[in-house]
């Protein structure tokens, strides 16, 4: 019985030892590999073509995403805007007849001009290399501003535009006065003391001579 045990305790041992050995090999296999520098190539990723790939490539970027989030859906100073009709309307009348040039004031190195509607609805403060409807602000001087469009130009001038007013708007002279009745009254009354003085001077003269 003992000798049994003993040969089951030895067979038991010598199994155990070759199962550590086997796992040391494997080890050794591993480290061998891993220090070599062979690495495994992941497998590439399936291209797409046609469409799929022009969708996903017209998605944008992050930061566009973003931007469409931050925007803001409504805005305070917003107005609706004209129908087409009333804006070729509009376009198609000469701007001379429309704006008149107000003034123009100088900020430091900046210049503004001020146009006004002749109607006086509306007023516009323009600077140099802005748009006024299809006109652009070319040159903003003193005493003119001068514009252009599509090879064509105006210029605005501030006396100009007061000879116009003046035009427009004539001053009105006072009425010529009709001589009145009491003046005619008063040149006969006196007229009539002058006569009476004669008379009086002459009938002291025949007096006199009487005597």
């Amino acid at each position: 019985m003992v000798a049994n045990r003993n040969q089951f305790a030895v067979s038991a041992l010598m199994y155990g030892i070759g199962a550590l050995s086997v796992v040391f090999a494997l080890e050794l296999v591993y480290f061998a590999f891993a220090g070599s520098g062979t690495s495994f190539k992941a497998a590439a990723p399936a291209q797409l073509s046609g469409t799929e790939a022009l969708a996903i490539r017209s998605i944008g970027t992050e930061d566009d995403f973003h931007q469409i989030v931050e925007r803001p859906l409504f805005t305070l100073d917003r107005k609706p805007l004209a129908e087409n009709k009333a804006v070729q309307q509009i376009n198609t009348v000469d701007i001379e007849s429309r704006w008149s040039l107000s003034a123009v004031v100088s900020v430091g190195p900046t210049k503004h001009a001020y146009f006004q509607s002749l109607d006086g609805g509306q007023r516009v403060r323009l600077e140099e290399g802005m748009y006024f409807e299809k006109w652009k602000v070319e040159l903003i001087d003193l005493e003119q501003v001068s514009l252009s469009s599509e090879g064509e130009a105006k210029t605005f001038r501030m006396k100009d535009i007061e000879i116009k007013a003046r035009r427009k708007k004539p001053r009105s002279r006072a009425a010529v006065r009709k001589p009145t009745g009491k003046r005619t009254n008063l040149k006969g009354a006196a007229e009539k003391r002058l006569m009476s003085s004669q008379q009086a001077a002459d009938s002291g003269k025949t007096a006199t001579t009487a005597e």
